[in-house]
């Protein structure tokens, strides 16, 4: 299994990615995956330690998906904010949002509204 990312947009649309790279040692089994320590983490991003409860507690644990072959992962994104969408087969990418780029003069805020 790899894991690739996109990294931009060239001037004909086109989408740039990364290389392919193997994905890291993770856990291979679904369920609560500690992220208390930045050593429970692979370089990846993805979970290699087990939590030791099945409840959730913030800023200790998530609930891990382990990558599958011929599945994939994407953030989504709406007027609410962005999310990780892990619905895990390819049938259920839409790319109807996308994302654009903004460029702001110099001197104005990232925010709406400040000054």
């Amino acid at each position: 299994m790899y894991v690739q990312k996109v990294t931009g947009i060239d001037a004909k649309g086109e989408l740039i990615l990364s290389p392919k790279t193997t994905i890291e040692a993770c856990l291979m089994h679904d369920g609560w995956a500690d992220i208390s320590k930045k050593a429970n983490l692979t370089s990846q991003g993805l979970c290699k330690v087990p939590y030791n409860s099945q409840a959730y507690a913030q800023g200790d644990n998530i609930y891990f998906y382990y990558p599958r072959t011929g599945y994939v992962a994407g953030f989504d994104a709406d007027s609410g904010g962005a999310y990780l969408g892990c619905y895990r087969h390819p049938d259920y990418s839409d790319a109807s949002l996308g994302v654009r780029l903004v460029v702001r003069p110099k001197g104005t805020s990232a925010k709406i509204g400040v000054k």
